[in-house]
């Protein structure tokens, strides 16, 4: 499979010949690398002329990263694309870890991995802590768990989809991972692999986004969730206050909202509330409910906000459903299977796990 690489770039040759380095040092022989400049005037275009005979560049004016970035795309020839930022780094045999999991698995559309978070001079600080196992729910309505640098999808994917919006500004990425989920018709993959680093220093567009950012963040919210304020609208505004004001407490209170929202815990149990997404071209989804107490409990099972079925469940045991969505009006972007159980408390929660085949 060829693999399309593009970088946008516009005054970064302080990190470009890092970034550029980290691509042509892949050890997988058919990558195409696009870099996709803006007029730079800070010696980038000496770089890339250096790298002429090991990569395709092209600089002139442009109406910023997302617009670069889908030039870059549209001029791709791989199966399989991503971008990597002026800024950022591929980690060694990144390309040939994730064109093994492409090939392997045809219904992949999206494979996104593990990152580190490197600093102004390129030195390693930290594993990117955010990043974790794929769930629909959390990254439509809570935060973006995806390093974008560690991504890679499928070109009939994103041509499905559609390229970026080039209204976004700041979360343009995020709002690509949830239309490849959701209207691509191919799934998403973690790879536990670390992938790419991201570099974190006081410029970048992510830490001088401020309220403009939040705002944009709760709007795309708003679009996909059809509620004006989201869990996630509320943590990324608390998370903007604490940087504001450097108060620890605020920051605290954000972290401890997160913890009280309706996500499995680390052994996968199910909250009281837990929400599950299924994407919306598919017409039945079977399920499995596994309960392993031995406690009386009665789950509630609704579809799209619609009551479904009701479930005693009063020892250990497997229960299989099979779900019909044409029996259901669509809820928004998304089909929403719910499930609900009284509250009792973490020491004695049921232990209720969901399986979707």
């Amino acid at each position: 499979m060829k693999v399309s690489i593009v970088t946008p770039s516009y005054n970064q040759g302080a990190f470009i010949q890092q970034t550029i380095d980290s691509v042509l040092s892949q050890d997988y022989p058919d990558i195409e690398y696009l870099v996709i400049d803006g007029g730079s005037t800070d010696g980038t275009l000496d770089i890339l002329k250096k790298h002429e005979n090991q990569l395709t560049w092209i600089s002139e004016p442009d109406n910023g990263q997302s617009d670069a970035i889908n030039k870059g795309f549209r001029m791709a020839t791989g199966e399989v694309v991503a971008w990597l930022n002026s800024d950022d780094v591929y980690e060694p045999g990144a390309v040939s870890a994730i064109v093994s999991l492409f090939e392997n698995n045809p219904k992949i559309g999206l494979v996104y991995g593990e990152g580190y978070v490197i600093n102004e001079s390129g030195e390693k600080q930290e594993r990117f802590s955010a990043t974790t196992q794929f769930d629909l729910w959390k990254l439509i309505h809570v935060w973006d768990f995806i390093l974008q640098p560690t991504t890679f999808f499928r070109h009939e994917a994103l041509r499905k989809c559609g390229y970026l919006n080039e209204d976004l500004h700041y979360i343009m990425d995020w709002d690509l991972w949830i239309r490849l989920a959701l209207f691509s018709g191919y799934d998403v993959k973690y790879c536990d692999r670390y992938l790419a680093c991201t570099r974190e220093y006081a410029s970048t567009k992510t830490s001088t986004g401020g309220f403009t950012r939040v705002n944009e963040i709760m709007g795309m919210m708003h679009f996909y969730v059809g509620e004006l304020f989201t869990e996630g609208c509320l943590l990324y505004y608390y998370d903007w206050i604490s940087k504001l004001n450097g108060n620890s407490d605020v920051l605290d209170s954000s972290i401890a909202f997160l913890q009280s929202l309706p996500i499995a815990d680390d052994h996968g149990y199910c909250p009281p509330i837990t929400n599950l997404c299924v994407n919306k071209s598919i017409t039945k989804q079977p399920f499995d409910l596994v309960y392993e107490d031995d406690v009386k409990v009665e789950v509630n099972i609704f579809v799209n906000d619609y009551f479904y079925e009701r479930v005693m469940l009063t020892q250990p045991e497997q229960r299989s459903f099979e779900i019909e969505f044409e029996e259901f009006p669509t809820h928004k972007h998304f089909h929403l299977i719910q499930l609900e159980y009284p509250n009792t408390g973490d020491e004695t929660r049921p232990r209720i796990r969901v399986h979707l085949e």
